[in-house]
């Protein structure tokens, strides 16, 4: 299978994205949480105050009062278990990492298509981000990147150095016949948003959390997992690499062995979204559910799912599953974080035999699995995210 000269539009981005203003770090100050390493917000911000379950405004990190001890303790060992115990000591710094992934996608009507992909962001104003299409040895095939113009305004450009279609420089992706190559490039901003927050969990503003206990007489076998007083989701019968045969251990064994912690916030971004403004600013507002499958002994995530909405069931139109397992230390100095090495995304579909007609489709929408040369705090300026020879 050929690799793709563009990255796929992936609903990875339901995983763990936040999108954190200079109002809410000021919240954040005055509810006396540590001092944020994320520092960079989106590009517009809202001023409404959102309520924590307490009453009192969410803050960044901050656990509201009357918080069962169970998930206050499951909440501080995950933030604990995927970082280092004196991050918040660290002096506040926009966030940026340069990653590189075996990547697997699968579009409708197109097929899977494979592919190495590097993947470089800054959180630094609007957000600069670029991602490129490698070759095996590692040179650059084709790249997408936004940054900004000469007049500080948002700019977005193409350039293939190898294979068909090679092009002559840099192409900037004006105007409406590259809208949809605009949203691309937008939507690798927001899985790096996701990328961020999946390894700082701490930066999300928390609504309310609450343990999850499974259901005594929920059927995993069958791949329905109930949570007591919730309605249920149906899981995909994939092993843990995605495979549909050979399986060896199913994601449904994996779930029967979790511990689940709930936690209800806004800053969470779906990919699958509209990117116009408006709707772009109401997800932002919008308060969802974001369930973790912890590992009852390392206490990090294996399973996240994402719910649009705060009010609904779990498994609805726009829940997405995501396995994020095989979590390793990138060394000394990468910004006192680990990070997973796999991430499969599932989306939700409609499916006959499922309690509820719902369930999340058999087959992953993209594999990631991490390379070697990734770096969390890499030194990066908006000067690398603008066209050059």
């Amino acid at each position: 299978m050929n690799a793709p000269d563009r990255l796929a539009i992936l609903p990875v981005a339901a995983v763990i994205c936040c999108s954190l203003s200079a109002s809410q770090e000021a919240s954040a100050a005055q509810e006396g949480a540590p001092a944020p390493r994320i520092s960079a917000g989106p590009v517009e911000t809202t001023t409404e105050v959102l309520l924590a379950s307490d009453g009192r405004p969410a803050g960044r990190g901050r656990v509201p009062a009357g918080t069962s001890d169970a998930a206050r303790l499951m909440w501080e060992q995950m933030v604990g278990a995927v970082g280092a115990p004196d991050r918040g000591a660290s002096e506040p710094r926009p966030r940026a990492f340069d990653l590189q992934f075996s990547a697997r996608f699968r579009r409708d009507g197109e097929g899977t298509q494979e592919g190495r992909v590097r993947l470089r962001y800054l959180e630094a104003g609007p957000g600069f981000v670029s991602g490129a299409i490698l070759e095996n040895d590692g040179s650059i095939r084709s790249v997408q990147m936004r940054g900004l113009t000469e007049g500080d305004r948002l700019g977005y450009w193409f350039r293939k150095y190898r294979g068909s279609g090679i092009t002559d420089g840099w192409v900037k992706l004006t105007q409406r016949d590259y809208k949809e190559d605009r949203q691309e490039v937008d939507s690798y901003a927001a899985i790096s948003y996701d990328f961020a927050r999946l390894i700082e969990p701490e930066s999300c503003r928390v609504v309310a959390l609450e343990e999850r206990t499974v259901k005594p007489s929920t059927d995993l076998a069958a791949g329905w997992l109930q949570f007591v007083g919730d309605a249920g989701i149906q899981l995909p019968p994939n092993d843990l690499d995605g495979r549909r045969e050979g399986r060896v251990r199913t994601l449904r064994a994996l779930s029967a062995e979790l511990v689940w912690l709930e936690l209800s916030t806004p800053d969470f971004r779906l990919v699958q979204e509209s990117l116009q403004r408006r709707e772009r600013l109401a997800s932002e507002k919008q308060v969802k559910r974001v369930v973790f499958g912890l590992d009852p002994k390392t206490h990090r995530p294996q399973l996240v799912v994402v719910a649009p909405t705060a009010e609904a069931a779990l498994q609805v139109p726009g829940t997405t599953l995501v396995q994020t397992t095989d979590w390793f230390e990138l060394g000394q100095g990468q910004a006192n974080s680990r990070f997973p090495g796999k991430f499969l995304v599932y989306e939700t579909a409609r499916e006959a035999g499922a309690p509820r007609g719902l369930g999340f489709d058999p087959t992953p929408r993209a594999d990631f699995f991490t390379l070697d040369g990734c770096a969390l705090d890499a030194p990066l300026t908006p000067a690398d995210f603008a066209p050059a020879d």
